[in-house]
């Protein structure tokens, strides 16, 4: 078996990453513009709760969000995981798999709201997890089952 599989987004995914970063850094924005056209020279306080403000959310905008930015490679020699942001590239090879579970999460906020979704989680004999869900690739299920098969029938 020589087959190469290459992570590709879905097209949703990224209508949600450009309107929540359009929303969060509109936010940081509006908060800033406000927090200037208020500010009084007596009133620093509140400029700094501002600029905290706008750091962590900033900061967890880019933890959480351009985190979840990586192209994943299933192939013969190893599964391959670069991440955008960083640049960071892993190789893995397959006897470093343990495990290779495909769960599926259901939020329960109500129930004319419920979502479900899959989440691969691929265990490692260094007890690290690497774990994408489901909305984040149009080929999520080739992935899942290429892993599946480079790692248990070889």
């Amino acid at each position: 078996m020589n087959k190469i599989v290459i992570s590709k987004f879905n097209s949703t995914f990224w209508l949600k990453a450009i309107f929540f970063t359009l929303f969060v850094f509109g936010s940081v924005i509006a908060c800033i513009s406000i927090s200037i056209k208020d500010w009084d020279s007596y009133n620093w306080g509140q400029l700094t709760i501002v600029a905290i403000f706008s750091g962590i959310v900033i900061y967890l905008y880019l933890k959480f969000m351009l985190a979840s930015l990586m192209t994943i490679t299933v192939a013969p020699g190893g599964l391959g995981i670069k991440y955008w942001l960083s640049g960071k590239s892993i190789v893995i090879d397959y006897a470093d798999i343990t495990h290779v579970s495909n769960d599926r999460l259901t939020s329960n906020r109500d129930t004319a709201f419920q979502s479900s979704y899959l989440m691969l989680t691929i265990k490692l004999t260094t007890g690290e997890e690497i774990v994408f869900s489901e909305n984040l690739f149009n080929n999520y299920d080739e992935l899942k089952d290429t892993i599946r098969d480079y790692r248990f029938l070889k």
